[in-house]
């Protein structure tokens, strides 16, 4: 727990958020990328987007878009992974 208070002191707190932003920047980035190596699973995402018939998708709607569920749980997946097998390598 020292060790870990010992990395934080002296930081400000948007240094920390700005960390956050940037791993969320860099996690949805790797998603397009790999839906757009992927086309089949691109057009199938956008085909059930269009579907909703909205100009603007809003929280409630993503309950009745599985497919982009299951593509939001699968990014999440491969980069817990990807994380994983960082902290193995080390």
């Amino acid at each position: 727990m020292e060790c870990y208070l010992a990395c934080y002191v002296g930081y400000p707190s948007n240094d920390i958020l700005s960390a956050g932003v940037r791993t969320s920047a860099v996690t949805s980035e790797w998603a397009i990328t790999e839906l757009i190596r992927n086309p089949l699973c691109l057009r199938k995402l956008q085909k059930e987007m269009d579907s909703m018939k909205k100009d603007m998708i809003t929280d409630d709607d993503i309950s009745h878009m599985p497919y982009l569920q299951n593509v939001v749980k699968e990014v999440f997946d491969c980069m817990l992974l990807h994380h994983c097998w960082c902290l193995v390598c080390q």
